[in-house]
């Protein structure tokens, strides 16, 4: 990344697949190559570039400033370490070889020799039976994954909703690929087809729910105890639901067959349910799934065992199985969807059928409470060679000609979203019957899937694309699109890290290097003044100035390479921190306005609260040091200005500055405890109503269960306990 000569040197023309099983792990400035391309070459040749150094490295390529753990960690792994003449050196000298994602023209032949004893001849009056067909075994020349029977044109076509109908026309040829191959088992699911995979993890709970949870006669089992340490059984036999938890990209349409190849949480259940036999009843985001709905719609469901029992007057007892799915789980949100989540939770504790819930953000605070009564299995997205086994061989059978590179270019253009990387393909092969590595990676770089990323993966891609030396070729378009991932955090992202930063521009030049920060901090200084026009009058039509000034001219200026990892902003724990001491400060106001005659905040922080946090602590460190009783003096100035106990730690946080020492680490424990003791024991009375903990609690969950007017219902047994809690009456 960030070359001195770029283009210097001229790069040779390899062998095909050349690099194929060979790892290479990149670090450091190279001379005329950014890492951009070095990654894009040794894909091309079928290698791979990873981010660190393993024991499956193959080669470390470094250059200028590289990185001392990784060649540490080379060293001791014994793996070869190599420049970047040495590199292209190999892309001249390895020998091609033949991929082993290519599939044969030829069918498998058979080499072992037949046995004549073991054929029989048939007896000599008997008729000849006629010859018999040639049969064609598809399914060894291609994988079990992608294997698939051309359907009828009655069958297939008319399975499909009526706008595919119109494209199939009555020809299975004209199908779409990603209904064409579709899976027609489990086993066909790419990358679940280990005994320790999810979505065999989840058949094997759904076959032994009933034995798990239904006795014989038709009762529930008593629940079993949980080990509150962990520890508990791996195969979520004690749990009533499962809770599937994925990336998204894959969708899924209950109308039409199956979907292809799936990686995400909405897996299509028709798969389970040509696998086990089960009938399942769908709520999904566009149903409403309140406390109310669920508790009157689905409650009768989860206790009957059949569909038939759903609509029937007396349910009968019939141990049919049938699941209740409930969709997009996370998305349960607002005023339709009220109280939703908790009635979910109480359904599962109830019902006497499983119950499948699925979400695509597991990290979401609204998922905490379900995880807890859920078989958690969490789906991650196949590698890239295990999508480009099964789509090598769909392209050989449609005749498409490509290398297993260009493959793998189209695959991580889809984000590794195997739905749209057959469509990609459908519309590849309609323009041409071939298609080389160029033209596959920019038609990927065209079609590229856009993704929901979170906060800390936008950190990553900040790191190292803006905030290294790769932003030199990013065009100012694509470093706009990174600050509109999200324009409230990149540039306090940007902000928090560029001056960790050694620009390339510099050369080593200190004062160039000091002009450069320069104008980094004037850029960000006007985009804070942007920003707070933008929040203040509306004007959002100012965001793209705002990016170029936050984001795009920083890291143009700051370009090259970055010492160490990128910080989180200190911004946001600043900013917890101010507001907090407000908070506290209004507290500690409002309770010696009466002795204080109601002063500004301003004023009382700098006028009171440094001279009484002296008199407060200033006891405590006397008795410490001397041994005389010094504590009720400052019990005492604590109720001449109405304040609480609280109050004192409140005064004592609010007044620490930083790399000051904090005066209470000087008191002996002995004397802290003394003070506490002392003024629990004492009666104070202040001119506000104090609440405890307790009261709070009640008061808290009675608004709860009254729908928000808690605090208009009251009886006499909470009157009476509040008497004896409130400070105010003794």
């Amino acid at each position: 990344s960030g070359p001195e000569n770029p283009g210097s040197k001229e790069i040779p023309q390899g062998q095909k697949n050349c690099m194929e099983g060979l790892t290479f792990v990149i670090t450091g400035v190279q001379e005329s190559l950014t890492r951009d391309e070095i990654k894009s070459l040794v894909e091309r040749y079928g290698g791979k570039v990873t981010g660190s150094v393993s024991g499956r490295t193959s080669y470390l390529i470094t250059g200028k400033e590289a990185g001392e753990s990784k060649l540490n960690k080379a060293a001791q792994l014994k793996t070869k370490v190599i420049d970047e003449d040495e590199f292209l050196g190999l892309i001249r000298t390895l020998k091609g070889k033949k991929s082993k994602y290519d599939v044969s023209d030829d069918p498998p032949r058979n080499t072992r020799t037949p046995k004549k004893e073991t054929i029989k001849k048939e007896p000599s009056n008997s008729k000849p039976s006629p010859p018999k067909p040639k049969d064609i075994k598809v399914k060894k020349e291609f994988p079990s994954e992608v294997t698939s029977s051309r359907p009828s044109s009655q069958d297939s076509v008319g399975s499909l909703p009526a706008s595919q109908r119109l494209v199939a026309g009555g020809d299975s040829d004209q199908l779409m690929w990603v209904d064409k191959y579709k899976p027609k088992s489990v086993k066909h699911i790419i990358g679940q087809q280990g005994p320790n995979s999810n979505l065999n993890k989840l058949l094997k709970w759904l076959r032994n729910w009933h034995h798990n949870h239904r006795t014989a006669a038709g009762k529930s089992k008593p629940k079993p105890k949980i080990n509150q340490w962990g520890g508990g059984d791996p195969t979520g036999g004690s749990l009533k639901a499962a809770l599937l938890s994925g990336p998204p990209g894959v969708g899924r349409n209950n109308d039409s067959d199956v979907s292809l190849p799936v990686h995400k949480t909405q897996i299509e259940f028709k798969i389970f349910i040509l696998e086990l036999g089960l009938s399942y009843v769908e709520l999904n985001a566009s149903d409403r799934r309140s406390k109310r709905s669920l508790k009157e719609d689905v409650g009768t469901s989860v206790q009957n065992t059949t569909i038939s029992d759903i609509f029937a007057a007396k349910p009968s007892h019939s141990q049919t199985n049938h699941v209740m799915i409930m969709d997009e789980v996370d998305g349960m949100a607002g005023n339709e969807d009220r109280g939703g989540m908790q009635e979910l939770i109480q359904l599962i504790k109830q019902t006497k059928i499983p119950i499948i819930c699925m979400c695509n953000d597991r990290s979401s605070p609204k998922m905490r409470s379900l995880v807890n009564h859920c078989f958690d299995l969490r789906f991650q997205r196949p590698r890239v060679e295990q999508i480009t086994g099964a789509v090598m061989s769909v392209c050989h059978k449609e005749g498409l000609k490509m290398d297993p590179p260009a493959v793998q270019a189209i695959i991580r253009g889809c984000n590794q979203d195997v739905r749209q990387v057959f469509h990609n393909l459908n519309m590849l092969k309609a323009s041409g019957k071939s298609v080389s590595y160029d033209d596959a990676k920019s038609h990927a770089e065209k079609a590229q899937k856009d993704v929901n990323l979170g906060i800390f993966e936008i950190a990553r891609k900040v790191g190292s694309h803006l905030l290294s030396g790769e932003s030199q070729s990013l065009s100012i378009i694509e470093k706009s699109s990174l600050f509109f991932m999200d324009y409230s955090m990149i540039p306090k992202f940007v902000q928090e890290n560029y001056l960790s930063i050694n620009p390339f521009a510099a050369k080593g030049d200190a004062k160039k290097h000091l002009e450069l920060m320069s104008k980094t901090a004037d850029c960000l200084a006007t985009s804070d003044l942007i920003d707070s026009s933008i929040r203040s009058g509306q004007n959002w039509s100012l965001l793209p100035t705002l990016g170029l000034m936050s984001t795009v001219l920083p890291t143009t200026y700051m370009c090259g390479g970055m010492g160490g990892m990128i910080n989180f902003p200190a911004f946001f724990g600043k900013l917890s921190t101010t507001g907090k001491t407000h908070r506290l400060l209004q507290e500690l106001k409002f309770h010696s306005s009466i002795v204080t005659g109601g002063t500004p905040e301003q004023t009382f922080n700098l006028d009171f609260l440094t001279y009484l946090r002296w008199h407060l602590y200033r006891p405590l460190q006397v008795q410490t040091t001397s041994g005389t009783s010094e504590v009720h003096k400052v019990t005492q100035l604590l109720d001449d200005y109405d304040l609480t106990r609280e109050d004192f730690d409140s005064i004592m946080e609010i007044g620490q500055f930083h790399g000051k020492v904090n005066p209470i680490s000087n008191v002996d424990s002995k004397v802290k405890s003394a003070f506490t003791r002392l003024y629990n024991k004492e009666s104070h009375m202040i001119p506000y109503a104090v609440l405890s903990a307790a009261a709070a609690k009640k008061i808290r969950k009675v608004a709860t269960d009254n729908g928000g007017l808690g605090s208009q219902v009251h009886d006499g047994s909470e009157e009476e306990e509040g008497m004896d809690v409130d400070g105010m009456i003794k």
